[in-house]
């Protein structure tokens, strides 16, 4: 599983004292350096948001709405979000019909958020595959 931590692709490609994922130039940019990496990886990705401060619609449609439609969902695990960010992510997802999985804890616990029905889909989806498995009433990474 390759990790792809965003404030460092933040900062190679848009700035070393940046740290804020706002406007949509900024989100292609970083969307970009996420490809960049992507090429060099044909597996699962986690994408850690943990040291971001901020996220805004924009940018949440630019990097992980992009990302998603053009790789699919079960490509990603995204961490790290704080309530503010899912506040942004929640939106964009909704409107495009997607679905990501979210590591919400340190101890592998997943939830996925979007649609009801593509939430579900996606859950199938990665339970299947073997990435995620129920554990004591909920979902756990088997991967990250």
């Amino acid at each position: 599983m390759r990790l792809i931590d965003l404030r460092a692709v933040l900062q190679r490609t848009v700035s070393d004292v940046y740290g804020d994922l706002v406007t949509r130039r900024t989100g292609a940019a970083v969307r970009n350096g996420i490809e960049e990496e992507l090429a060099r990886w044909d597996g699962p990705a986690v994408i850690d948001f943990g040291a971001v401060r901020c996220l805004d619609l924009s940018c949440a449609d630019e990097i992980v709405a992009k990302l998603v439609l053009q790789y699919g969902s079960s490509r990603f695990l995204f961490r790290g979000l704080t309530l503010s960010q899912r506040d942004a992510l929640e939106p964009v997802l909704e409107r495009h019909g997607l679905a990501v999985v979210v590591v919400t804890d340190g101890t592998g616990r997943v939830e996925v958020v979007g649609p009801r029905d593509e939430a579900a889909r996606l859950l199938d989806e990665l339970c299947q595959d073997g990435l995620v498995a129920e554990s004591d009433g909920g979902y756990r990474t088997l991967v990250a």
